[in-house]
């Protein structure tokens, strides 16, 4: 069933493939407090009653000054809100949004295992060098910075033993790296640099991938690439894609989108070969998330989220009517996802059934 929000052919390059066989002042909060002083829980925090069972859509928060990155575990969903600087969390179920930490400097890409969150920050212009890498643990008060000193961090991702995250540089994007930490940021080591447009990483044990949107106008030199985890040799895993963005993989693909105005959701085998299209004419495919089945992906300009199965086949209209929704997240029988709203200050998080 669509749900709607109401108020609120490009031929690929062939890659190599990657193959074992081949997302500073911490600024923490009071318990309770939100930035502004007020409580927790509280309108300015976005508070909405608790979504109802059998419903097709539910708001877990609204007014969010430019919710971004999204993550969820067995209980609670987490985002970032840049505009505001802060980290925050609401039950699955619906509820009040609470601030797990404030004073962030352009929070950003956000993750969660069973210890703890972890987040990025941008720092601050012009040369964006106090960015950070971010740690919570689940339960506790206090954050700390597991890497500093970092480059306008973007985006990242978590293996059980790892913390990847992108750096895009300084504000020319010319000079970004891939770097890893161990999740609790000893062993840091860069694993790409001098990155042009570099934007978001996914990870498993044995190899990292990333994006590069390319150079401006067409951004028709934008890539994909793995390399090892421990360091090696950087491959390509498919070239002349036109803004390569949004990345993720599973056991046997690599998924990315080409985030152009009339732009695709492709996939190609880690071990590689000829990528594939699953979708195409999509309008500025932004952000991917993938259960078993499916590859789902919010659509910037559209408005839209939709998906299709991982094989290929008909595209599915699960959202209409946002305004910029930025990321999406799922767990067994739900879709989590963030939007930007008009001017930022209307910004929200969502849910909605698979």
């Amino acid at each position: 069933m669509k749900n709607v929000v109401t108020g609120i052919l490009f031929v690929a390059g062939v890659g190599l493939g990657c193959s074992s066989t081949q997302e500073q002042d911490t600024g923490d909060a009071s318990p309770g407090v939100e930035p502004d002083g007020s409580a927790q829980g509280s309108a300015d925090a976005g508070w909405v009653p608790a979504c109802v069972a059998g419903n097709d859509m539910c708001t877990l928060a609204t007014e969010q000054d430019y919710a971004r990155d999204i993550a969820v575990d067995g209980t609670s969903v987490y985002w970032t809100v840049v505009g505001a600087g802060v980290v925050r969390r609401a039950p699955l179920g619906g509820g009040a949004a609470s601030n797990l930490t404030t004073g962030q400097s352009t929070p950003m890409g956000i993750a969660v295992n069973a210890q703890a969150v972890f987040w990025t920050t941008q720092g601050t212009g012009p040369s964006f060098t106090n960015a950070t890498v971010m740690s919570l643990p689940l339960g506790g008060t206090a954050s700390s910075a597991i890497a500093q000193n970092q480059t306008q961090t973007e985006h990242m991702a978590l293996t059980a033993t790892n913390v990847f995250w992108v750096n895009q540089g300084t504000a020319q994007l010319t000079n970004g790296s891939i770097v890893t930490a161990r999740l609790d940021g000893s062993n840091q080591s860069t694993l790409a640099s001098g990155l042009t447009n570099a934007n978001f990483v996914a990870a498993d044990d044995s190899y990292a991938y990333f994006t590069t949107a390319g150079t401006a106008p067409d951004y028709a030199d934008g890539a994909v690439w793995c390399v090892p985890v421990g360091g090696g040799p950087v491959a390509s895993v498919a070239s002349n894609q036109a803004s390569a963005w949004s990345i993720v993989v599973d056991d046997k693909n690599v998924y990315w989108t080409d985030a152009v105005a009339s732009g695709a959701v492709m996939s190609v085998p880690k071990g590689g070969g000829v990528p594939k299209v699953l979708a195409q004419g999509q309008q500025r495919p932004n952000i991917l998330c993938l259960d078993d089945s499916f590859v789902y992906w919010t659509n910037y300009d559209a408005g839209t989220l939709v998906r299709t199965p991982k094989t290929g086949g008909g595209i599915s209209t699960l959202v209409t009517g946002m305004t910029n929704p930025e990321s999406c997240v799922v767990d067994a029988t739900t879709v989590y996802l963030t939007t930007r709203g008009t001017g930022h200050v209307d910004g929200s998080v969502l849910r909605v059934p698979k």
